[in-house]
């Protein structure tokens, strides 16, 4: 996996692969210079060109060569994007525009004023900017190299060089200048001039060296060429002006005009080649810096002995102090750089061992691989996970151990990173020392050297095994039910709305099965709620067993389970599967030791005939299934409108029923009991009513049922209690005798265990005496849960309130609970009493319960007390109370005070019509 790294940067000059105009221009160029060149040649030379004219085309040549290669230069500079090349190549421009003006200043004197002036001229230092800003262009593209420690040590470098190049100058040129007076500017001009254009010429020729390998070796030969012609030409014309010959001055204005052009072609080729960073190669840096010195000292020995005859002894010993001094600063300094690599190869061991201790310390697995991917570190995280040693790792092919299921992946992920030269993160599973597969996250970023050539990629990989078993356990808990392992309602739905979508596209039907069982929580009573949840999960698995391929089956939550039956050919599929899973349920199941039983009741919804969404369908059949359970549960029943009625009139009472309280609309009725013996009022049963805002007065046959499936009937029973005991409180400040109040408690009270709590703090909130009290419940809520009732009751004993069983005879109670329940009274269901004396059946369960109670040592009442001979009956088999229409219908607290008032006064007073006239009836029968 190679590849190189793209430049991503704008360019704006033409690419390698367009180089074709480039080329075709630089011919023109060329071809239009040498004709100009050619034509300068001419006019210079030719024998009618000659004197002041010839002066005046040299000089207007070098003018405009001049400001050509200056304006060149000025746009390659503008279009560099490297800070080092842009500043050389204005400082190239700064160096021909300074020459421009030099001429300027030259022709302003000369034809404009007529005069030959005195050398050396203001335009003179014009020329001599020249050498020195092409020395500083040329000291710019050295210092390309970040690589190396040249910009710091760049500056002394340069000194050395140019005051080894004044010495060799003076060695060269002293016979010349000895003989003369000639001022400060003179030596400047002489001495200075070539030393400054030799080192430019050099620091040129060292930039060519270093950058061989890349494009931009055209441009910087044509600058090193031009600044020699340039430093040869401007030392002739030093020389000539100081000895006062200028026989040369066509050579050097020829000179001149080719460096231009050169100059100018140089900046051309700069700018065709489109570069824009020059990449430089350290060791030949290296050897550049350390050879400019040392060439220029052998170059003043050698100068000394070859020119020994023409100087003094003094020019030699002031250039041998030189070549000492020189020698020594350059041992000194060549000491420090020695005592500065040792310092940063010591700092770099350092580090690398800190790295090392680093990376072998931290939890994470490290690696790094070179600039051709070949990995070439794994610290020691990464070697205890494989149980390899680092040779052998490096050695192994990791991407073996990688998981089949991830090794595609897991490559495309790092080919597209490495292949872009980015960074990438890879997930995948790969197998460890112990053999066991472990998921890893891999990252991985590219690493450059400091010049900004790729050098490979560094990462580290952490083990996220248990944070990905983490992310499966909760995807478990979000979607799947803990109990049974079955999805739970929030992938149903998912599910459900997926394959209604599909259906409606193919057109096809849907069928959904809400499951409830039957009376699971007699399971959860007698066994326990262990028993009840293993049973749930043997109800998940007979359900799963039931169901087709396709099918899903899912816990809503308790004893509530969700069917979705996709791609339904006709209805009688979905009732086949009904009567599967009953089918399946019907068998009996093993719980803890116990032969168990449980069925249950399905509703069904079939799209698209009763609903076109997930919540529709949900909503029909649990209507469907509510109707299940009206039919005697262990059935089913498929979806119909007229059950969307009943089950809106349904929701509409429940809403109702659970604003009623809020709203003050319930209230009680009292219903009196009398002593069959005394005839007198010993007792009232509380029965409830609902006052409906839109249909009346509302018994409580039409709404108790719905307050125990919602169970509302838990706050609706602790309010008749307390306003039960509060009337009795009120009767007994009005002046009426005590009288027992006999209050229902349902079965869903039965079950509270706070009961006999709320029942003492009722009691003493009102005030009432407990004997006063009587608690009513159903045999068959006592009998769901015999053991428990028991107990709570015998709490509600001991606090001194009564006990007596509503509806007895009708829940199969045998008399070992008989006997072991804490109870005061039974109440003979009505059903035994209406048909009595004429039903023979009836009159022997009557008079064997009246038998039974008083072995038991029970009081009975009676109630559903509807005649004269019922009562007769009931008197002369010895049954003590009774109640019913016959002796008063259930009366308000107002009716039912005047009732017991006028008990109290003789019969002969009582009036022959309303509740008075019925007690006198029964009083009359007795």
């Amino acid at each position: 996996m190679h590849a190189d790294r793209g430049d991503t940067g704008g360019e704006t000059t033409p690419a390698a692969g367009s180089r074709g105009p480039a080329v075709a221009a630089r011919g023109r160029l060329l071809l239009a210079a040498a004709g100009l060149l050619g034509l300068y040649a001419l006019l210079i030379y030719g024998e009618w060109a000659t004197g002041r004219a010839a002066n005046l085309v040299s000089d207007v040549a070098w003018t405009l060569a001049a400001l050509l290669a200056a304006w060149r230069c000025l746009l390659t500079a503008r279009g560099e994007t490297d800070p080092y090349a842009r500043r050389a190549w204005y400082l190239f421009a700064a160096g021909a525009y300074s020459w421009f003006l030099g001429m300027l200043y030259w022709d302003y004197l000369e034809l404009a004023l007529g005069t030959d002036a005195t050398f050396p001229t203001l335009a003179d230092y014009f020329y001599d900017a020249l050498s020195v800003l092409f020395l500083a262009g040329a000291a710019s593209l050295v210092a390309k190299a970040p690589v190396y420690a040249l910009a710091r040590r760049q500056a002394a470098n340069l000194t050395m060089v140019v005051l080894g190049l004044l010495a060799l100058s003076i060695i060269v040129f002293y016979t010349s200048f000895s003989g003369m007076s000639l001022g400060w500017e003179f030596l400047v001009m002489a001495i200075a001039m070539p030393a400054v254009y030799a080192a430019a010429c050099l620091m040129l020729l060292g930039c060519l060296w270093i950058f061989t390998a890349r494009a931009a070796w055209l441009p910087i030969a044509l600058m090193a060429v031009a600044v020699g012609i340039h430093g040869v030409a401007d030392v002739l014309y030093a020389q000539a002006q100081v000895g006062h010959e200028y026989g040369a001055s066509h050579h050097l204005n020829i000179s001149w005009l080719i460096a231009f052009a050169l100059q100018y072609w140089a900046a051309f080729e700069q700018q065709a080649a489109g570069v824009r960073s020059l990449v430089p190669n350290e060791q030949r840096l290296r050897s550049l810096e350390t050879a400019f010195p040392e060439t220029l000292i052998c170059a003043c020995v050698v100068a000394i002995f070859v020119v020994r005859e023409t100087i003094n002894s003094d020019a030699i010993g002031m250039t041998m102090l030189i070549a000492i001094t020189f020698v020594l600063v350059r041992a000194w300094r060549e000491r420090q750089v020695s005592l500065e690599e040792r310092r940063l190869s010591s700092e770099l061991k350092e580090t690398e061992e800190r790295f090392r201790t680093m990376c072998d310390a931290t939890p994470f697995m490290v690696w790094l691989t070179d600039a051709d991917l070949r990995c070439t570190y794994l610290n020691r995280t990464w070697c205890r996970f494989t149980g390899r040693d680092l040779s052998r790792e490096l050695a192994h092919n990791w991407v073996q151990d990688v998981h089949p299921e991830d090794r595609e992946a897991c490559m495309t992920g790092y080919r597209r990173g490495l292949a872009m030269r980015t960074a990438f993160s890879v997930e995948y599973r790969i197998r460890g020392g112990d053999g066991r597969y472990r998921w890893l996250l891999d990252n991985g970023v590219p690493r450059y050297t400091p010049d900004g050539a790729f050098a490979g990629y560094m990462g580290h990989a952490v083990d996220i095994t248990e944070r990905r078993e983490a992310e499966a356990r909760i995807h478990q808990l979000a979607l799947f039910d803990t109990l049974t392992g079955l999805p739970n309602r929030t992938l149903f739905r998912g599910r459900l709305e997926r394959a209604l979508a599909r259906a409606e596209q193919h057109e096809l039907q849907l069928g959904v099965l809400f499951v409830d069982l039957d009376r699971i929580k007699s399971i959860n009573d007698t066994l326990g709620h262990a028993a009840g949840d293993q049973m749930l999960r043997e109800v998940g698995k007979r359900l799963g067993a039931a169901i087709g391929e396709h099918d899903t089956v899912a816990r809503l939550g308790g004893d509530e389970f969700l069917i979705m039956v996709p791609d339904l050919g006709a209805t009688a599929d979905v009732t086949r599967l009904a009567e599967r899973i009953l089918a399946g349920l019907a068998a009996p199941c093993e719980i803890q030791g116990h032969t168990l039983h449980v069925t249950a009741s399905i509703g069904v919804s079939i799209y698209p005939r009763d609903g076109r969404d997930a919540e529709t369908l949900q909503k029909h059949a649990d209507v469907a299934l509510y109707k299940a359970k009206e039919q005697g549960r262990n059935t089913y029943k498929l979806f119909d409108a007229a059950m969307s009625a009943q089950a809106h009139d349904r929701l509409l009472l429940e809403n109702g029923l659970r604003t009623a309280l809020k709203r003050n609309e319930l209230l009680l009725h009292y219903q009196p009991q009398i002593d069959l013996q005394s005839r007198a009022v010993v007792g009232v049963e509380a029965l409830l009513r609902w006052q409906h805002p839109g249909t009346g007065l509302m018994p409580p046959a039409e709404f108790i049922a719905i307050a125990e499936d919602t169970g509302l009937i838990v706050p609706i029973g602790e309010w008749v209690l307390r306003a039960a005991c509060r009337q009795a409180r009120a009767w007994q400040a009005a002046g009426l005798p005590p009288l027992r109040i006999a209050v229902n408690v349902s079965v869903r009270q039965l079950k509270e265990q706070s009961l006999p709590r709320t029942l003492a703090a009722i009691l003493a909130e009102t005030g009432l005496a407990p004997d006063l009290l009587e608690v009513e419940v159903t045999e068959s809520g006592i009998m769901a849960n015999p053991d428990h009732s028991a107990g709570i009751l015998r709490e509600i004993q001991e606090m001194g309130v009564s006990i007596a069983i509503d509806d007895f005879g009708t829940g199969y109670s045998s008399l070992a609970y008989l006997k072991r329940l804490p109870i005061n009274r039974l109440k003979i269901d009505r059903s035994f009493i209406r048909d009595i004396p004429g039903d023979a059946d009836d009159v022997a369960i009557a008079q064997t319960i009246l038998a039974m109670a008083r072995q038991l040592q029970l009081s009975v009442v009676a109630e559903g007390v509807e005649s004269g001979e019922i009562l007769r009956f009931l008197q002369a088999s010895g049954c003590e109370k009774a109640q019913g229409y016959f002796i008063s219908r259930p009366l308000s607290p107002d009716a039912c005070a005047e009732f017991i008032r006028a008990s109290m006064q003789q019969r002969p007073a009582f009036a022959a019509s309303g509740p008075v006239g019925l007690i006198s009836a029964a009083a009359a029968e007795l």
